[in-house]
């Protein structure tokens, strides 16, 4: 039988630990003592990599053990038993203090929500969630201040490196790329109307690295150009925001940091 209904064996130091794992931008595990090591055994950082990354994505449901064995190599039964190949991504949930959100059963493993790890979407959701509280209340500083720290999570795809097309996260990487475009968006438009243009504008930089662009992007910059006098700058958007046939990326000078 397997360990159904319960969490994985913890101690009270794991169960304090408060480990940060980043999934916009590259992957990266933060734990209380420095950046993840990724290398187990025979497997490699990447395919590790695709474990965690699907592990997470897939909080709060189970995963079938064949299935993540199946994400690190279309050849897993000739590499390994699934049961060993969990049995190192335990390993190093144990490593990073995230033991005690894993549950286990006989043919699938689950992480759940824990205090003991966090990531930034969860940040982000959170921030935005208060951010819209701040808002129903009328505290406009409050909310600014809730999404520029938001914001700060933002600018990147969502698991980019992920390459399993049989399990895929496209529906997430689309989720992410739209939330953290209206977290810009709306930051942007706050900051403009306290005439913050050059902080507005620093904000709408991160639009071009979610991996497209939209009209509505373009009509961003034309309002934060043209409000900083750089009438040559809001046209070129202007143009841009009214012909989505156009396939010129943004100009260098507008995705300068």
């Amino acid at each position: 039988m397997g360990t159904a209904n319960q969490h994985s064996e913890e101690s009270g130091e794991e169960d304090h630990c408060s480990t940060m794992i980043y999934l916009i931008g590259d992957l990266r595990v933060i734990t209380p003592h420095g950046k993840a090591d990724w290398k187990i055994a025979r497997l490699g950082a990447h395919q590790i990599k695709r474990m965690v990354s699907y592990l997470v994505a897939k909080a709060e449901h189970p995963i079938a053990r064949n299935d993540l064995a199946a994400i690190v190599s279309p050849n897993w039964p000739h590499i390994a038993r699934p049961s060993n190949l969990t049995s190192g991504l335990k390993q190093w949930l144990r490593k990073w203090g995230m033991l005690p959100a894993l549950i286990e059963r006989e043919n699938s493993m689950m992480l759940i929500r824990h205090r003991c790890w966090s990531s930034d979407t969860d940040q982000i959701e959170a921030l935005a969630e208060q951010a819209n509280e701040h808002l129903s209340n009328h505290n406009t500083s409050a909310a600014i201040h809730a999404l520029q720290q938001a914001a700060a999570f933002c600018g990147g795809r969502y698991l980019p490196d992920y390459d399993k097309p049989d399990y895929p996260l496209t529906h997430l990487q689309t989720y992410w790329e739209s939330f953290q475009r209206d977290i810009i968006h709306r930051l942007s438009g706050l900051l403009m109307e306290h005439s913050a243009y050059s902080e507005a504008l620093k904000v709408a930089r991160k639009l071009t690295h979610l991996g497209s662009e939209e009209a509505s992007d373009h009509s961003i910059f034309a309002d934060i150009f043209a409000a900083l006098g750089s009438q040559h700058r809001a046209n070129y958007h202007r143009r841009k925001a009214s012909d989505e046939d156009e396939d010129d990326d943004f100009p260098e000078h507008d995705t300068a940091a």
